[in-house]
């Protein structure tokens, strides 16, 4: 695992919402859509195909799709999950600095903690 973050910018301007349907097309087959949820961009951007073969098993395979299908549809929820986790390292970050920056590490841990606390309330509170 590397220590290198992912560069959300990449990301920006993405869909904020998608969710998955079943679709049973006379043509094209049944397959699971994956669909923006957002009024002005209300198109499909992907679909999962359900590979009926290797289980022999309708059922389970559709199950495993739709799982597939469930997890592209989850991605701007985990990109905006990995921001917030991004944003909290960055200020956690920021309280280690000022502990060290004022020589509260060489305290007991106990009061090390403390102040950390009080900080970090603190730096909330000035938000």
């Amino acid at each position: 695992m590397s220590n290198k973050r992912i560069d959300l910018t990449q990301f920006e301007g993405i869909p904020k919402r998608m969710e998955t349907e079943w679709h049973e097309h006379p043509i094209y087959g049944a397959r699971y859509l994956i669909q923006i949820c957002e009024p002005e961009t209300p198109w499909v951007v992907g679909t999962v195909v359900p590979d009926f073969g290797p289980s022999g098993d309708y059922a389970k395979d559709k199950a495993e799709q739709e799982k597939m299908a469930k997890i592209f549809a989850a991605v701007p929820d985990l990109i905006a999950e990995l921001k917030r986790c991004y944003e909290e390292l960055d200020e956690f970050d920021k309280l280690v600095g000022l502990l060290i920056e004022n020589h509260f590490v060489e305290t007991s841990p106990y009061e090390t903690v403390k102040h950390l606390i009080e900080t970090h309330q603190d730096y909330r509170a000035s938000e």
